[in-house]
């Protein structure tokens, strides 16, 4: 079980702690599916405010990142990553939605990421460009890990 706090400020700790302590003795009674992880979100108010559990899934979102060039007091130059949450799934039985609206979301997850729809179409095209003679080239590397051809640098 892994279980997190929906806040970057001002955390609640108690209420995490509390479902920690109601979900554990029921994990250990009822236990999980094999390759099972559950992945338990947990909004950022007080217990007493938590309306319940939702079976959920995981909902789509991505961090849009910016990168702060910074100079620290011996004169180091370093970079401070900021930026914020896009939510891309707005479906009400996401963990998104289930936080959104006071309850604790519940995903059961797994470590297999395999893209199981296309994964026999994949095969079929990429055997057959593999078999194409084509040569492959290796990636570029650039000696400059902080270039930067998506310009995520703000240079404030």
């Amino acid at each position: 079980m892994a279980i997190s706090l929906a806040t970057f400020t001002d955390p609640i700790w108690d209420t995490p702690a509390r479902i920690a302590r109601d979900l554990v003795p029921k994990l250990a009674k009822n236990g999980l599916p094999p390759e099972t992880l559950l992945n338990v979100n947990v909004p950022n108010l007080p217990f007493e405010q938590i309306k319940g559990y939702r079976v959920t899934h995981m909902g789509r979102s991505r961090f849009t990142e910016v990168f702060h060039r910074r100079t620290d007091p011996r004169g180091n130059v370093y970079y401070w990553m900021d930026g914020e949450m896009l939510m891309l799934d707005e479906s009400d039985d996401s963990d998104i939605k289930a936080l959104e609206n006071g309850y604790v979301s519940l995903t059961p997850i797994w470590f297999d990421l395999t893209h199981r729809a296309v994964l026999e179409d994949f095969k079929k095209t990429w055997t057959r460009i593999a078999a194409s003679g084509q040569n492959f080239q290796p990636l570029e590397v650039r000696s400059n890990p902080f270039s930067n051809p998506w310009n995520f640098f703000d240079e404030r």
